[in-house]
């Protein structure tokens, strides 16, 4: 275990969960300002740990993108890149989507809700979906004008909120700027961002050796703040979110044996410990400099596909949260029981949540006020969310894996297509140890490849 990341951080999640039932509210040994006082001080760890994570996101997605685009001489592939990855995502969002729709229809676990829940979710929903819904269904603005607010007009405030799809945007500008330069021109700041890369990546070697400490802390503070009797009321509508999550992860298999023509279980395999904190942290922008490294480092995937995909993906490709938003619409919609659920309603189902899972905010939560968007849209009262709220938090975590999972199967299955790969890199990831060790600045993987990459060409 003193060897394998992955088994320690699986002990720190299985630790973290006996803790947090033994002080959580399921025993009752502490009353609730004591237990949410200890819950804060037992996930200071976790917090740290995504501070860290979170401080290293935005130089690493600016110099990471930039450099996809502009640290490469396979410009036709670069532009073929560019419109495949936008067209992949759009399939398998629609693919998942469609997943949580079916499953919601067929197992129907609208129906095993009894009406004194319901009147108790009243109670829950006012108290807490009101104020973030209301931002977000305020949002008037006409159809051209948000594609307009889509590019970046002041990059330095982008930088300082961290509007991810904003950043992503300007560092491809940014890299296509560069790509149209002469070598000599453009060659100092393409040093300068593989520096700031390699920078970025030796931080997370660095925090990653306290990830199971992560883990413990911010698994034992949800289980303490939520307990496990949450899961009795709503279990049938649980169940069937991972279960469709699930079929989910098993659609990624199949796109990994046929179309990417790699081994799903040993693709999984090497990502365990990215796909771990990502059910642990709830959040696939803080497990984004972990995806980059684990794809580009332990998959074999070209850098200049990685660079660009996963800072995309980690922005708009959110396949496990438009899912969930399916399922859990279709089961309010159930409970209500006063909408009409036909071909038309299902349709609308799949354009929102397709449109609301692009762009959406890789933090812990923001998928139920998506949720309370589509709702509105579909003439289901707000406070029936409060069904739901008590256990987004546990499907948050298992759809943020699915996620990230999409992102590392999108760089493979796009790496595959377009005919990046080289003997090489696929030689490294052959080679690859299953626990990544630090490298050093000089040594940094995917500066190394990029580097033999073009000594071959």
């Amino acid at each position: 275990m003193k060897e394998q990341l992955w088994a320690q951080v699986v002990a720190g999640l299985v630790l973290g969960l006996l803790v947090g039932v033994l002080l959580g509210p399921d025993l009752g040994l502490f009353e609730d300002g004591a237990m949410q006082l200890l819950g804060e001080w037992i996930a200071l760890p976790g917090e740290l740990f995504l501070s860290v994570l979170r401080f290293v996101v935005v130089p690493l997605v600016l110099s990471s993108v930039a450099l996809g685009v502009a640290d490469s001489d396979e410009v036709d592939r670069i532009k073929a890149l560019g419109l495949s990855v936008v067209l992949y995502f759009l399939t398998t969002t629609t693919i998942a989507v469609t997943i949580g729709v079916s499953m919601a229809q067929i197992f129907k676990p609208g129906h095993y809700i009894a009406e004194d829940q319901v009147a108790s979710a009243q109670v829950q929903g006012d108290v807490n979906i009101q104020s973030p819904t209301d931002a977000l269904v305020g949002n008037d603005s006409s159809i051209p004008d948000q594609i307009a607010d889509l590019l970046p007009t002041n990059p330095v405030a982008s930088l300082a909120q961290g509007d991810m799809l904003a950043i992503v945007i300007a560092s491809a500008i940014f890299g296509v700027a560069l790509l149209a330069l002469p070598r000599t021109e453009s060659r100092p700041l393409i040093d300068l961002m593989r520096s700031t890369q390699a920078v970025c990546l030796n931080i997370v070697n660095w925090i990653m050796k306290f990830a199971p400490i992560a883990v413990f802390g911010l698994i034992a503070d949800v289980t303490m703040d939520n307990g496990l009797e949450v899961l009795t009321g709503v279990s049938a509508y649980v169940l069937t979110v991972v279960g469709a999550l699930a079929v989910m992860m098993v659609v990624y298999i199949i796109i990994l044996a046929v179309v990417a023509r790699r081994s799903p279980w040993r693709f999984l395999s090497r990502s365990r410990e990215v796909l771990l904190f990502a059910f642990s942290s709830s959040s696939s922008g803080a497990t984004m400099p972990l995806t980059l490294r684990t794809v580009n480092e332990r998959h074999g995937v070209n850098p200049t596909v990685g660079r660009l995909v996963v800072p995309l993906g980690a922005t708009i490709n959110m396949d496990g949260t438009a899912l969930y938003q399916a399922v859990a619409t279709v089961f309010l919609v159930q409970v209500y029981g006063q909408v009409d659920f036909g071909l038309t309603e299902t349709l609308l189902v799949l354009t929102l949540a397709i449109g609301a899972s692009i762009g959406t905010a890789a933090i812990p939560g923001v998928g139920i006020v998506l949720l309370a968007a589509i709702l509105t849209q579909v003439g289901v009262p707000e406070y029936y969310l409060g069904l739901v709220f008590a256990v987004d938090r546990i499907l948050d975590m298992c759809r943020t894996m699915v996620n990230v999972t999409g992102d590392m199967v999108a760089s493979a299955t796009l790496d595959r297509l377009l005919g990046f790969k080289h003997e090489d890199i696929e030689a490294a990831a052959e080679n690859a140890p299953d626990a990544p060790t630090d490298p050093s600045p000089e040594t940094d993987t995917s500066s190394t490849m990029t580097m033999q990459r073009h000594g071959q060409q």
